[in-house]
């Protein structure tokens, strides 16, 4: 049993269990396949609750330097974190985090949110302003990442240790001054949207996984049925 395994049994167990939140537009237990060469793809939607989560699978099939980034507090939204997790570090089990970023200075790449006068976008990998790389080059192969709002950030190696907040859906509320969700972390009076945003570059293909009302939980099984069979010719270098 391979880690990609692991790692939609994950994201499976937390979709049943309410554990993530999803954009609207990818509702109804849809699986997105979005096949490209080594192109960029921007994705968006909105949380509802601090503890939401947005998740994508990417695949290379060949080795890459790529860029992971949000545009979403730059615009008003929460500011996000990105956390991308990979095949295990010490053999099978469950995938293994590779990195995370919750934005600050320098900005690079990312724009300056006007009210708050600060960059709390995130990015992972290459940042062409800074020709910085968090990420190193990546080897071909299946990657998961997730987003998730500021300070909900991995607690452990692996995708089996779950997030700071998981469960808490105001977390970000300072009782008697906002109660929430999405107060800024640079300002307490003021409350960002749910609105987020992330574009993939350089990648081969996005996968976006969005989760179903309870009545599509046949068409979500069928849907990571197929994003497995593909993830895996992809690591095999298969058509």
């Amino acid at each position: 049993m391979d880690w990609l395994d692991s790692s939609l049994r994950h994201v499976y167990r937390a979709v049943r269990g309410g554990l993530i939140g999803w954009p609207a537009r990818l509702a109804m237990g849809m699986i997105l396949s979005i096949a490209v060469a080594h192109a960029s793809n921007t994705f968006s939607g909105i949380f509802s609750a601090d503890d939401d989560q947005a998740a994508f699978l990417f695949s290379l099939n060949s080795p890459a330097v790529v860029t992971i980034v949000t545009s979403s507090y730059a615009a008003g939204g929460f500011a996000p974190v990105l956390s991308v997790f990979g095949p295990p570090a010490f053999g099978p089990g469950d995938p293994s985090l590779i990195g995370t970023n919750s934005g600050g200075q320098p900005c690079g790449v990312r724009s300056v949110n006007p009210t708050t006068g600060v960059c709390l976008d995130a990015l992972l990998g290459f940042d062409s302003v800074l020709n910085s790389n968090q990420l190193g080059t990546l080897s071909a192969g299946s990657y998961l990442v997730i987003l998730t709002q500021q300070a909900n950030t991995p607690n452990g190696p692996d995708l089996a240790s779950g997030f700071a907040f998981d469960g808490q859906p105001n977390f970000t509320a300072i009782p008697g001054v906002n109660d929430g969700p999405f107060v800024d972390p640079t300002n307490p009076n003021i409350t960002d949207t749910g609105n987020w945003s992330v574009t993939f570059e350089n990648v081969d293909s996005v996968d976006p996984l969005s989760a179903p009302e309870p009545s599509s939980l046949v068409l979500l099984a069928g849907g990571l049925a197929v994003m497995l069979r593909q993830a895996r010719k992809n690591l095999r270098g298969v058509n």
